[in-house]
């Protein structure tokens, strides 16, 4: 399974990637990492996806236009996407208009995160 994070707080990050690794186990699995769209963008046109974890704010870009980009590539139109962000009055769109199947809140719980990673871990072996 291939995980991108997207995050532009290098220590949020390394955390995420941690608690991305713990959750996958012994299931081999890339998790791919990038601080902005464009470099995101890279990763997920060189490398197939399986499931993305964005944060709304990435500098003075929006975690939500890059959901909307990936769900607008027609290799991505049903892309599991989730959404880390401390912005709880994004909820609605990022759930509703950017079609994201999660939304969940900063700070996080561990369990949260192993928990989601769980939840598309099953969806992807599920797919194959």
């Amino acid at each position: 399974m291939n995980i991108l994070i997207v995050e532009d707080n290098k220590y949020q990050l390394e955390n995420l990637k941690k608690m991305v690794m713990e959750g996958l186990g012994d299931h081999a699995g890339n998790i791919y990492c990038a601080s902005n769209i464009s470099a995101a963008k890279r990763i997920f046109e060189e490398d197939p996806i399986d499931f993305f974890m964005l944060d709304i704010s990435l500098g003075y870009e929006s975690g939500l236009d890059l959901a909307d980009m990936i769900h607008n590539t027609k290799t991505y139109e049903d892309a599991c996407i989730a959404i880390i962000s401390a912005h709880k009055k994004y909820e609605n769109r990022a759930t509703e208009d950017s079609k994201c199947h999660v939304f969940i809140e900063k700070p996080y719980r561990k369990e949260e995160i192993l928990e989601l990673v769980n939840r598309a871990l099953i969806h992807h072996l599920e797919k194959i």
